[in-house]
């Protein structure tokens, strides 16, 4: 395993957290066993309802979806591909490329990191802020404003999580998260089409270092 400063973010906590996630979501047992963990804790705090209310709402586990129409999953990649090449040309095709052994950034970057980003980008911080909408009833310009904020404050920590980024870099991060969340909002809060729409972006570096050799 190609190890280096960044082998924390690029190999064990996408790891940890993609694996962890599709055991959690392709096993039932599992979340039954979660859940009343979690009455347990409540029943201790003596404040059931309240404490992991958010955690356990059925609006808020709905966002952590992997369901998704076609019409999505055909947006994701004409998205997440047609962004990335915009951004290339932009640059004279000087996207940098993941410059690591093609198995890995197959396997991290083509895999294990849209899962895992997705999840925390987008299936919990995003999640929060439409549970808020949700939860208070907000219509009209309160509720796009609360999207609003959200979107750019998700993308915001996106783009400073990718560190050692350049000015046109982090243009590039934040604007792919913007689009991520778009996906994911006019899914339905759903996560499997930004994680096609991550994967495909990040395909398209790996396929950069095939090409380059």
């Amino acid at each position: 395993m190609p190890l280096g400063p960044s082998w924390l973010n690029r190999w064990l906590i996408p790891w940890v957290v993609a694996t962890s996630y599709l055991i959690f979501y392709f096993s039932p047992g599992l979340r039954r066993l979660l859940g009343r963990l979690f009455d347990r804790l409540e029943e201790r705090s003596g404040s059931r309802g309240s404490d992991l209310g958010f955690l356990r709402s059925d609006f808020f586990v709905e966002g952590l979806r992997l369901e998704a129409k076609r019409k999505h999953i055909i947006l994701a990649l004409s998205g997440g591909l047609g962004l990335i090449l915009l951004f290339d040309a932009v640059s004279g095709w000087k996207l940098g490329s993941y410059g690591e052994a093609i198995w890995f950034s197959s396997l991290t970057a083509g895999f294990l990191n849209p899962i895992a980003e997705e999840l925390l980008a987008r299936g919990l911080f995003l999640n929060m802020f439409a549970f808020t909408v949700y939860a208070f009833g907000l219509q009209g310009w309160k509720k796009a404003s609360t999207y609003m904020i959200g979107v750019t404050v998700v993308s915001l920590v996106f783009t400073v999580s990718h560190l050692n980024l350049g000015p046109f870099q982090s243009a590039v991060r934040f604007s792919s998260s913007l689009l991520f969340c778009a996906v994911y909002l006019l899914s339905e809060r759903n996560l499997l089409p930004p994680i096609v729409a991550h994967a495909a972006w990040n395909w398209y570096l790996v396929g950069k270092d095939v090409m380059l050799g």
